[in-house]
């Protein structure tokens, strides 16, 4: 099968759908499909990583990249020209080239990734699959960025004209389908898979070497530079951690560490404590802070 996904960001960009894409798209390049991503330079939240090759192939995966208009994250109208050129360019290419069998698309940015999954079903009958993050406009709505009223009837409207074109839409939970079927969208187009469960263990461990290769690397070009296995020592994301920072060993500052405890016990807690005996074990904070002082400040 010839996949085709669509995204503006891509490893070794910092969105967390990145990462989630890239382990799924080479699953699937490791089971024989043909796998091509259409994607951006890595900018993310402001972040100018080092250019990639405008085409290249990583763990099976063919990356094509497009140049695109600078844009700042609060720059909306900037980051607006960004996205409509991008998906200018994506649709050409897949105009251009041989036609792919299925197109993955996530839902963000909110809509306007919908409406390119539905140009590319009516124009050059391509079915498309929806993987939906978040339900837009709820989440919009949620988060302030849309009131109740006729902007969010309309956006509504669209999302839902997207979901009941696609061959499948991926929810993450089964909040998440009430929600879609709500809208009277067929259960049977519905597929529930969260990003943390079932395959978690196996999607985790294909991220864990794909960092691991990453940070072989990385260390070689910079001593300093270490990567801790999860599976030997992880902080847990918790409601109970209100605030750490590496920083405060590093630097000898005052402890700023909050916990919440429920039933006296904080999970975080722990995993913390044994994050600093895994410090301890396994590196030297002295040497560490004397080539920190080394180490020039850029200006």
């Amino acid at each position: 099968m010839k996949l085709q996904s669509v995204y503006r960001h891509y490893w070794p960009d910092t969105a967390p759908y990145a990462s989630i894409l890239r382990a799924i798209l080479e699953e699937r390049a490791r089971l024989g499909d043909d796998v091509c991503v259409l994607t951006g330079q890595p900018s993310y939240n402001d972040n100018r990583l080092p250019a990639r090759p405008r085409q290249e192939v990583v763990g099976g995966v063919r990356v094509r990249r497009f140049r695109l208009p600078p844009e700042r994250k609060r720059a909306l109208g900037a980051r607006a020209g960004s996205l409509l050129w991008f998906l200018a360019r994506a649709g050409v290419a897949v105009a251009a080239h041989e036609s792919p069998d299925l197109i993955l698309v996530n839902g963000h940015p909110p809509v306007g990734m919908g409406f390119f999954a539905r140009a590319m079903r009516r124009w050059h009958g391509v079915p498309y699959v929806y993987h939906c993050q978040d339900i837009h406009p709820e989440a919009l709505l949620v988060g302030g960025h849309v009131r109740p009223g006729r902007m969010f009837r309309l956006l509504r409207s669209l999302d839902t004209q997207t979901c009941m074109g696609a061959a499948a839409v991926v929810v993450l939970s089964d909040d998440m389908r009430k929600t879609m079927l709500g809208r009277g969208i067929p259960d049977e187009k519905l597929v529930v898979i969260n990003n943390f469960d079932p395959a978690e263990k196996k999607r985790n461990q294909v991220l864990n070497d794909l960092l691991k290769n990453e940070f072989k690397g990385l260390s070689m070009a910079d001593p300093l530079c270490h990567y801790i296995d999860p599976d030997d020592v992880s902080i847990r994301f918790s409601k109970q951690l209100l605030y750490w920072g590496y920083e405060t060993v590093i630097e000898d500052a005052e402890p700023q560490l909050s916990f919440r405890a429920f039933g006296g016990r904080s999970l975080p807690r722990s995993d913390f404590l044994a994050l600093a005996e895994y410090l301890q074990n396994h590196s030297d904070l002295d040497k560490i802070k004397k080539a920190l002082a080394k180490t020039p400040v850029k200006k």
